[in-house]
C-alpha cells in the first residue's frame, strides 16, 4: 500500500487520465476517496471542497445513490468538527435519497451514525430511538456486524447515562455475535 502522500499526489495523475477516457462516474469516485483520505489528515476544507466537487458531478449524471454516501461522508466529517446540525441537514437529505432508492442497509448505518452523534450531544432519548430503528432494519436484513456495532454502541452510552443493568444486557448479545462471526478485532474492543 502506497503511503497517504504518495497517494494524494498521484490523483492529480489519476484524475487526468479519468477526464481523458471521459470516466465521469470513476471520476466521483476518485475525488470521494480524495476527500475521505484528505479529511482524516485534517484539511477539512480542502476535504469539503473535494465533495462538493464530485457532489456537481453526481447531480449532473443523476447519481442518486452516490449522491446519498457522499452526503454521509461530509456529514461525519462536519460532526467531527462541531457543526452538528449542518451534520443532522446532510444526514437527513442522505436519508430522504435512501428511502427513495429502497437502500435499506444504507439507511441502517445513516440512523447509526446519527445516532452517535445525538447522543455526545446530550439528546440520548432520541439517539436511543434512531439506534433501535437501525436495529429493526439490521434484523431484517440480517446483518449481524452492523447488530453488533448497533448493540454495543447502545450499551455504551446507556453504560455513561448509569443505567448500567441495562448496558449489561446488551453488551453480551453484542459479544455473542462477534464470537459467531468470529470478529477479533470487535472483541478486543467489547
Amino acid at each position: 500500500m502506497l503511503p497517504i502522500p504518495r497517494a494524494i499526489a498521484l490523483w492529480p495523475q489519476s484524475l487526468e487520465i479519468i477526464e481523458q477516457i471521459g470516466d465521469v462516474k470513476g471520476k466521483t469516485t476518485t475525488l470521494n476517496n480524495m476527500a475521505g483520505v484528505i479529511a482524516q489528515q485534517g484539511d477539512i476544507p480542502r476535504a469539503i471542497a473535494l465533495w462538493q466537487q464530485s457532489l456537481e458531478i453526481i447531480e449532473q449524471i443523476g447519481d442518486v445513490k452516490g449522491k446519498a454516501t457522499t452526503l454521509n461522508n461530509m456529514a461525519g466529517v462536519i460532526a467531527q468538527q462541531g457543526d452538528i446540525p449542518r451534520a443532522i441537514a446532510l444526514w437527513q437529505q442522505s436519508l430522504e435519497i435512501i428511502e427513495q432508492i429502497g437502500d435499506v442497509k444504507g439507511k441502517a448505518t445513516t440512523l447509526n451514525n446519527m445516532a452517535g452523534v445525538i447522543a455526545q450531544q446530550g439528546d440520548i432519548p432520541r439517539a436511543i430511538a434512531l439506534w433501535q430503528q437501525s436495529l429493526e432494519i439490521i434484523e431484517q436484513i440480517g446483518d449481524v456486524q452492523g447488530k453488533a456495532a448497533t448493540l454495543s454502541n447502545m450499551a455504551g452510552v446507556i453504560a455513561q447515562q448509569g443505567d448500567i443493568p441495562r448496558a449489561i444486557t446488551l453488551w453480551p448479545q453484542s459479544l455473542e455475535i462477534i464470537e459467531q462471526i468470529g470478529d477479533v478485532q470487535g472483541k478486543a474492543r467489547e
